[in-house]
């Protein structure tokens, strides 16, 4: 059973990180025995968290209190990831608490391993710092600065490439921080990035309250506002998620074949997320006087992206099929794409209800055979002969 920490960080997770990506107290080796306290795998980066909350009860004149809230808040979480992490490093599955399978481990070669111990009861009266303990680096987080770094970056990406980059900073300097909020603001306003302007500097200052300058920013207000609409793709992941957990989807489709789609999705930024979640809503609240409507683009990530509007009632095999044809000709007319994700679903009619179809393909190399197989398809069914092209500028924080 989980204590209120564990909980607060699997709820915080799984809203950044949708549900199929996290799992809580997975089981080690020994059946029964927890991993750690919630674990997230995504394609090749796996976050291990623990988390401890010890409540501090001030600092006497010997510091034994102090002494003893690092050594069960963070020293014995450090200790649990790196224990973690080993066994891992002899796994290729991760098992439920309840000892079912879940989604296996990428290859010990594609692994990035991210390290996060949360510190909770202080009540910010100690200093945290992050640092590599001594077999990796671990992030060191209370539960207000995790709270305002995961809720900030809420996609795996925008996550782990801010863990990144912070790893590769601090291991060249040391930094004094009026908090990890701070330190997340400095990132946002330099481009994501810590090393502008700070390159020849062996110690890097974050001015105390810059967190809350960033607040009120009118380019961050307006980035904010902007990218309300990007969450109609989340909402889209959940979806199949459900579906696919609560059995609905119509054809057959095994765990590690839903989660091949909806990985790719969920390896979108928050800010391509916006940029894609426009043009599918667009697509499907627009233009009624097609029979089919369809809509290639191209993510920033380099992923191909396929949107399909059938009429209601189309029948779904047909509709799966003709997505299929139409994902493997957009691979063979956008040059250097090696992934198409198509997304099917019906024309807004007003009336209450939809379903959605996907198909993943990926296929990193394009045969003569399948050239002709394409200009054929095009040829004959008319799939993306004639396209409309169109350039599309987007700025992450408008003016």
């Amino acid at each position: 059973m989980m204590n209120k920490a564990e909980e607060f960080v699997q709820n915080l997770s799984k809203k950044s990180f949708l549900s199929m990506w996290g799992l809580a107290n997975p089981q080690g080796k020994e059946k029964g025995k927890e991993l750690c306290d919630f674990l997230v795998i995504c394609g090749g980066d796996i976050i291990i968290f623990s988390v401890k909350e010890i409540e501090f009860y001030g600092e006497d004149d010997s510091g034994v209190a102090t002494k003893r809230w690092y050594r069960e808040a963070i020293n014995a979480s450090v200790k649990q990831i790196y224990g973690a992490e080993r066994l891992i490093g002899r796994l290729n599955r991760i098992l439920t608490k309840e000892g079912e399978g879940w989604l296996p481990l990428p290859s010990a070669t594609d692994r990035r391993i991210f390290r996060i111990a949360v510190a909770i009861g202080s009540k910010r009266r100690l200093p945290i710092y992050s640092s590599d303990f001594g077999k990796g680096f671990v992030h060191i987080f209370d539960e207000i600065s995790l709270g305002v770094v995961m809720q900030e970056l809420d996609t795996i990406v925008d996550f782990v490439d801010y863990l990144k980059a912070k790893e590769d900073f601090w291991a060249k300097r040391s930094i004094i921080s009026g908090g990890e909020e701070d330190l997340l603001a400095v990132y946002l306003y330099n481009g994501r990035s810590f090393s502008r302007g700070s390159d020849n500097t062996n110690v890097f200052v974050v001015e105390k309250g810059s967190w809350g300058k960033l607040l009120t920013m009118p380019e961050y207000i307006n980035k904010k506002k902007a990218d309300e609409i990007s969450y109609g793709w989340d909402n889209l992941i959940e979806k199949f998620c459900e579906d696919f957990y609560d059995s609905h989807l119509e054809t057959d489709c095994s765990l590690s074949e839903i989660e091949e789609t909806l990985r790719g999705m969920a390896r979108e930024s928050r800010f391509n997320r916006r940029f894609l979640a426009k043009h599918f809503l667009d697509l499907v609240t627009n233009d009624k006087s097609q029979k089919v409507k369809s809509r290639k683009l191209q993510s920033p990530s380099g992923v191909v992206y396929v949107f399909s509007i059938y009429n209601r009632g189309e029948d779904r095999q047909y509709r799966k099929a003709d997505l299929g044809n139409r994902c493997f000709v957009a691979r063979g007319v956008t040059p250097n794409c090696n992934t198409v994700i198509g997304i099917a679903t019906e024309a807004y009619e007003g009336k209450p209800g939809f379903s959605l179809d996907a198909v993943y393909l990926y296929k990193p190399n394009w045969l003569e055979e399948d050239r002709l197989d394409c200009e054929k398809m095009q040829q004959e069914l008319g799939y993306f002969l004639t396209p409309k092209v169109t350039a599309v500028r987007e700025e992450e924080y408008p003016k």
